[in-house]
């Protein structure tokens, strides 16, 4: 399944000049048996290595060529006029599979690959892709409520804060899950099945999905199996059953899914599944809610195939989309849990004990698995719970405050951010502390009051501190400090020397006190740090306190702070007056 970073942004899309489809037939298999993807598939797996060429997602050119068998495809139409025409026209005659109105796309089932081909080729579509199997991803063996420290908060019921579990389906008459029956036949429980299959969302026949649900929610207090990260109440859930009781589903139904979720007032998605590449089609429904300014968050496993490859939809660059990497008992990471320059958090992922189904679903009971799908669930539960304490606070602060308060294992020592586990190990009370206090100093991507100072300065200089979030791009950043009193350069960074992205860098200077001072950011492929590729940003402080920011550019910006009235007063007075006093009566 295809929902990354590496998308073609929509903005791309719309100046295709002809197209391309992408036809990645995922088999239905455990995620540890899928390489590392090819160049082709996904283009960056670390800084780009030629500006100029077709690996460059920001180039035109759509989904990569990759011809298969008979298939369903995705074919979106340009507009909604083009696709209003084919459904008046031409839909009798072909082999529909699915509607997506909302993205004027319908999925069809094709013959071959030279079909899909003209289909591609019509003047009223804007691009063709394979509709690629998704499925859950697989379990390595599993545990962790106390260890994000979840269990002493309390989900605030009537928060309207709904989550939504995307994934093998529920199942409702679980003793340890929450149903319409031990939540008082308030219907608090819904769901809903994109695929036209004679299957039930609350029924699990794999069993993958009622083991996420139950690591978000079973039910506390009840002297039955075990709790949740939100078991102490009535917290509304949703289901989408994308994934079918096989442990597999196609892209089109997972993004039903999600449609599904937002449109039910979802604010958290759960996410633990993953195969394919990027897909425009998901790319283009999560711009749109970007663009609409839709508060929901996805949550997603980050992949469990060991390696530093990306799994979609985890490692779609995105502020609605989170990835989420597993560690142990002791914030350890997993072996098999994916590390690379999109992981945001990690939770607890080994030996997790929660609901489950066997036997096609008849069979309730309970087990231990390890995977990032079952860490996903944890972040996804913080994320609801606190939300539920802030239901006014928007996507974008639940998100800084759950990255900002994540505790960094001690090896990592002192490091903001790394590719294991992103910004450290999620936890509740960090996160609902910091959103109580509404104080999100020296946190990544604001602009703090204060922070903290490698180095102390003397007395009579003043400390200048410069703080670099890197894109998706880090190579393509540089900067310049200047002293405009002096016209002398402070301090530089040239393009070429960030190589690791979506990371915090910091530099500091000790100067006179005093003095005017210019910054010059510059981004060699010319769309600055934010927010196509990345939400990198740059702060410049001095003495602790915040004197420019930014990140939204083109090739360069410039800011300046500060003045030149502490060393030129003195090397030219107004009057020789202080000086020479006129008469020696003060003196006497």
């Amino acid at each position: 399944m295809y929902f990354g970073k590496t998308a073609i942004s929509t903005l791309c899309l719309l100046n295709f000049g002809s197209f391309a489809f992408a036809d990645k037939l995922l088999r239905n298999r455990k995620l540890s048996d899928v390489g590392r993807p090819s160049d082709s598939i996904t283009p960056r797996n670390g800084p780009p290595v030629n500006k100029d060429g077709q690996d460059d997602p920001r180039r035109p050119g759509g989904p990569n060529l990759d011809f298969g068998q008979e298939a369903d495809y995705i074919v979106v139409f340009k507009d909604e006029s083009s696709h209003s025409s084919f459904s008046q026209n031409e839909m009798a005659t072909v082999n529909c599979i699915r509607h997506l109105n909302f993205l004027n796309a319908e999925v069809i089932k094709l013959p071959n690959a030279q079909v899909a081909q003209q289909w591609a080729e019509r003047n009223d579509v804007l691009f063709v892709e394979k509709d690629q199997e998704v499925r859950k991803l697989a379990e390595t063996v599993p545990y962790g409520i106390n260890l994000v420290e979840a269990f002493n908060i309390d989900y605030v019921a009537d928060s309207g804060v709904k989550a939504c579990i995307i994934d093998t389906g529920y199942a409702l008459l679980h003793e340890d899950l929450p149903n319409n029956i031990n939540y008082g036949n308030d219907n608090l429980v819904t769901g809903y099945n994109p695929y036209d299959n004679g299957e039930v969302w609350d029924k699990d026949g794999d069993g993958h999905g009622t083991h996420v649900a139950g690591t978000m929610a079973a039910v506390g207090g009840n002297d039955v199996g075990v709790v949740g990260v939100t078991s102490k109440a009535k917290m509304p859930l949703h289901i989408g059953k994308g994934l079918t009781d096989s442990g597999s589903g196609s892209m089109s139904g997972v993004l039903d899914a999600m449609k599904n979720c937002v449109e039910n007032g979802a604010k958290v998605v759960n996410m633990s599944l993953g195969g394919g590449g990027p897909s425009s089609a998901v790319q283009s429904f999560l711009t749109d809610l970007e663009n609409d300014g839709i508060d929901v968050l996805f949550v997603a496993a980050a992949g469990n195939g060991g390696s530093s490859s990306y799994s979609y939809p985890a490692s779609y660059d995105s502020p609605l989309v989170m990835s989420v990497a597993a560690v142990n008992s002791n914030r350890v990471k997993a072996s098999f849990s994916q590390y690379n320059d999109q992981v945001d958090i990690a939770g607890p992922g080994v030996n997790v004990n929660s609901p489950t189904t066997s036997n096609g679903g008849d069979t309730l009971t309970y087990a231990a698995f390890s995977g990032t799908s079952m860490a996903s669930p944890h972040v996804a539960g913080v994320a609801a719970l606190i939300w539920s304490h802030h239901p006014n606070k928007s996507a974008a602060e639940i998100r800084l405050a759950l990255e900002c308060s994540a505790v960094m294992p001690q090896q990592y020592g002192n490091v903001v951010r790394n590719n294991d586990v992103g910004y450290g190990v999620v936890n509740a009370q960090n996160a609902l502390d910091m959103l109580d206090s509404n104080n999100f100093d020296g946190c990544p991507g604001t602009a703090p009051t204060t922070a903290p100072t490698p180095f102390s300065c003397s007395p009579n200089e003043d400390l200048l501190e410069i703080r670099i979030k890197t894109d998706q791009y880090p190579t393509e950043t540089g900067w310049t400090l200047t002293n405009t009193c002096s016209g002398t350069v402070v301090a530089n960074t040239p393009e070429g020397t960030y190589n690791t992205g979506n990371t915090v860098y910091s530099d500091a200077v000790c100067v006179p006190t005093g003095g005017a001072y210019s910054f010059l950011i510059t981004d060699s492929f010319g769309d600055g740090i934010c927010c196509s590729y990345g939400t990198g940003f740059y702060n410049v402080f001095k003495n602790d306190v915040s004197e420019i920011d930014g990140g939204e550019f083109g090739q360069e910006e410039t800011k300046t702070f500060g003045q030149c009235t502490e060393t030129p007063a003195p090397q030219t007075p107004p009057t020789p007056a202080p000086q020479t006093p006129p008469t020696p009566a003060p003196q006497t």
